[in-house]
């Protein structure tokens, strides 16, 4: 895995989501404080099935003998075929000798493939999403090369009461604080606002669009994002 204290496999930026890519995990087995060294742990040796939830996108080897001192093993991650969107996957361990006590360890792998922006107008839209009270949409969104600022469009319709929504927008930038822009919107009746924000190009932007729980009751909205990106150069 990516460290020392990585709990995981997570896949987030386009270039890591275009390709495979070989990942190691290490397995350590847990003693109690007072086992001994001679009569517990060097003799511990443990045959396990691995398993992936997926293995067209996640591929392991079959079996891991863990011993005493802990022991490795890689995982190929696939992401490449996958539709655009948030993924997540598991790798497991299933002790051969008690396959009935179920997963000893669990590996989660996620990866968050975002949309690719292709047209030359730089303008991706995601229409009629379908909200109701509490319902949290989120979108992944390949910022272009070259573009600095994102200027976004939200549309609703059908608003016989006022609805509140909550927007929220995030990048994971290397060794740097996330880029984070977020915005309560109000909708008195039916029509469109529109915001802008800046984003850094070529990275991943997780765009969130949230109806208040308290906006509305049980009532169900459709809501259209229009996405734009351009250089503010141009």
């Amino acid at each position: 895995m990516a460290g020392p204290s990585s709990r995981g496999i997570y896949l987030r930026e386009p270039s890591a989501c275009r390709q495979t890519t070989e990942w190691i995990v290490q397995v350590n087995p847990k003693f109690h404080e007072d086992a001994s060294n001679f009569e517990e742990k060097i003799p511990f040796e443990e045959c396990i099935e691995l398993h992936s939830t997926e293995k067209t996108v996640v591929k392991t080897p079959d079996y891991l003998l863990l011993t005493h001192n802990g022991r490795t093993f890689n995982v190929i991650v696939d992401p490449s075929n996958l539709c655009d969107g948030l993924h997540y996957y598991e790798v497991y361990g299933i002790d051969c000798k008690a396959p009935w006590r179920g997963p000893i360890f669990r590996i989660p792998v996620t990866i968050t493939k975002a949309k690719a922006v292709t047209n030359q107008s730089l303008q991706v839209s995601f229409l009629n999403m379908l909200f109701q009270p509490g319902h949290i949409e989120r979108r992944y969104i390949e910022v272009p090369h070259g573009a600095s600022w994102a200027d976004v469009t939200m549309k609703t319709s059908g608003c016989d009461i006022p609805r509140k929504f909550f927007v929220d927008a995030v990048q994971m930038c290397p060794l740097q604080r996330p880029l984070k822009w977020e915005k309560v919107i109000t909708f008195a009746s039916s029509g469109a606002k529109s915001f802008t924000f800046k984003v850094v190009s070529g990275q991943t932007l997780e765009l969130v669009i949230a109806q208040f729980w308290s906006s509305g009751i049980g009532s169900h909205e459709t809501a259209s994002v229009n996405f734009e990106v351009y250089d503010a150069c141009s």
